[in-house]
């Protein structure tokens, strides 16, 4: 099974941010980078709302991002 690599480019809080994640997949639509960015910045919480729910939509997961400060995601493959 091949791994690939994504630089994922973000807003953060008001900072640019960017970060490189690898996935079995050959593809990361945005929400699932939303995801990942969600995991990474809210992996301290204690409250269980800064995560999605496991049925989430993609849009509910874009819009959990944009309430943490995460937003303007952009994946490219590497």
């Amino acid at each position: 099974m091949s791994t690939y690599a994504f630089n994922i480019h973000y807003i953060y809080k008001a900072a640019a941010k960017a970060i490189t994640i690898t996935s079995n997949d050959d593809e990361m639509p945005v929400y699932q980078a939303a995801l990942r960015l969600i995991e990474l910045h809210q992996a301290g919480a204690e409250n269980s709302l800064a995560m999605p729910s496991a049925d989430a939509s993609p849009e509910e997961i874009m819009q959990l991002a944009e309430s943490h400060g995460i937003h303007d995601i952009h994946v490219t493959r590497r």
